[in-house]
């Protein structure tokens, strides 16, 4: 199996610590936070791979419905919970390098490039900013994410962290995964569980039109719902 950190780490000992649980059970918790959350983004992708399909993936057994993007996409998610496990450890805050580097554990890709069309996409209602401008929206993202007070509310911050990502549309393929990816780590970071949203692409694209002209409030509603036997960890 593929592993995503359901070994022993600092993060189950606190979670049992402060639940009056075992770090076994922490450990389970953490798992099925976890599998759901690799099945959320399938979702999102457009995949039809279901949660048991997932579990198979993981174990390395084949899974005749499962094309192999879901393999690749469930690799790349399993890798990538690993990574934010160990930008835990050093309390590291997205820029634009980071955001380039869960890009690249998404896509494979060896190196970082934006954006280079300029055209409407399906779900936002509206083109994107062009693409010669990715750089700089790209540093003024970094002013935001690095200032004290994007964190004050971690909840909300992670939210506008995804809003900024999906404004700026900085990757041919994938900005929607990983800006959802974005929003996952800062809300691992504030404390919450990774967010599961059991929705179809065509959904989760019509939030991204929502949140890119600053209506984020269905979406907060469908992620505390979607959420809610997740609970707030620590």
């Amino acid at each position: 199996m593929i592993s995503f950190s359901k070994n022993s780490t600092k993060l189950d000992k606190m979670i049992a610590s402060l639940s009056n649980i075992s770090v076994e059970q922490a450990q389970e918790m953490q798992y099925g936070n976890t599998l759901r959350w690799i099945c959320s983004i399938l979702r999102i992708s457009g995949s039809h791979a279901g949660k048991r399909d997932v579990m198979h993936i993981l174990d390395g057994e084949k899974v005749d419905s499962a094309t192999l993007q879901d393999y690749d996409l469930v690799r790349a998610a399993a890798f990538l919970r690993d990574d934010f496990t160990n930008m835990l450890d050093m309390d590291i805050r997205l820029n634009a390098k980071e955001i380039g580097k869960i890009y690249m554990r998404l896509t494979g890709a060896k190196a970082v490039e934006y954006r280079r069309s300029n055209q409407v996409i399906d779900g936002l209602h509206k083109l994107p900013p062009h693409s010669s401008k990715i750089p700089e929206l790209m540093r003024n993202f970094e002013l935001e994410t690095l200032a004290d007070a994007h964190y004050s509310v971690p909840f909300e911050g992670a939210v506008n962290t995804a809003s900024m990502i999906l404004g700026i549309w900085p990757f041919e393929k994938m900005s929607e995964i990983v800006a959802y990816a974005a929003l996952s780590y800062e809300l691992l970071r504030g404390g919450y569980p990774l967010p599961t949203l059991d929705i179809r692409r065509d959904e989760f694209m019509a939030f991204c039109g929502q949140i890119v002209v600053g209506d984020t409030r269905t979406f907060i509603k469908t992620l505390v719902e979607n959420g809610c036997e997740e609970c707030r960890m620590i």
